[in-house]
């Protein structure tokens, strides 16, 4: 999976695709919905809503997951859904090119969960998005 930097003023995020996220002490975590207790506990933000029930009916459906969706739609979901503010409101990712079936089988290593990094002149943050909670394949699907 390929990853995208933009420039947001001072700051630049970095949408992190690997399977695998290195936290602040270099140890490697596989990412998914069963380690987000140990990726927490060191101090990385992760998806604190019910994803589960979510993936039965989300609300929103995005066709084309690619790296600026994930790094801003997808981001601004997740965010909503931390605050409690709207509930159910869930992304269901569509790829509609034979192609994106690499993402699929990306985000569904991952529980469709990822990593966003935002880099700043001072700091650093990553954090998981779990808005996307359903992905489908166009061609296939």
């Amino acid at each position: 999976m390929a990853s995208l930097s933009l420039g947001l003023g001072s700051a630049t995020r970095r949408v992190v695709g690997p399977a695998c996220m290195r936290s602040r002490l270099m140890t490697t975590t596989k990412l998914s919905q069963g380690s987000l207790g140990a990726i927490a506990s060191k101090g990385i933000d992760v998806p604190s809503y019910a994803r589960a029930s979510l993936a039965e009916e989300p609300a929103i459906v995005h066709l084309g997951v690619g790296g600026f969706h994930r790094s801003h739609m997808a981001l601004y979901t997740c965010e909503a859904l931390r605050s409690q503010e709207v509930g159910g409101w869930a992304i269901c990712g569509v790829g509609t090119m034979p192609g994106d079936s690499v993402m699929r089988d990306a985000l569904a290593g991952q529980d469709n969960l990822y990593t966003v990094l935002s880099r700043g002149s001072d700091t650093n943050e990553a954090r998981v998005c779990g808005a996307i909670v359903k992905f489908l394949l166009a061609p296939e699907d």
